[in-house]
């Protein structure tokens, strides 16, 4: 693993880690596929910072923003600009 990956895969769980386990839970049932819109960070590309639109990539890879509180939110961010 290259340093940034190994740097991506940090920030990923404490990313993760911020969640609540109801927003796990909220995170985790919106894994079915189905496209979504509004703002989400990808999981797996980070430094793409806060989105907005339409994701309809792997399942799993997408954080909605409607997934977790303000609080929660503001804290991700916090990090993804770190």
């Amino acid at each position: 693993m290259t340093s940034s990956a190994t740097e991506s895969a940090k920030l990923r769980d404490k990313i993760l880690n911020l969640l609540t386990d109801e927003e796990t839970a909220r995170v985790s049932t919106r894994e079915d596929g189905r496209a979504m819109h509004g703002e989400f960070i990808d999981l797996e590309d980070l430094g793409r910072g806060v989105q907005n639109g339409g994701f309809a990539g792997t399942v799993g890879r997408a954080l909605p923003k409607d997934a977790v509180s303000t609080t929660t939110w503001n804290n991700i961010v916090a990090l993804l600009k770190a």
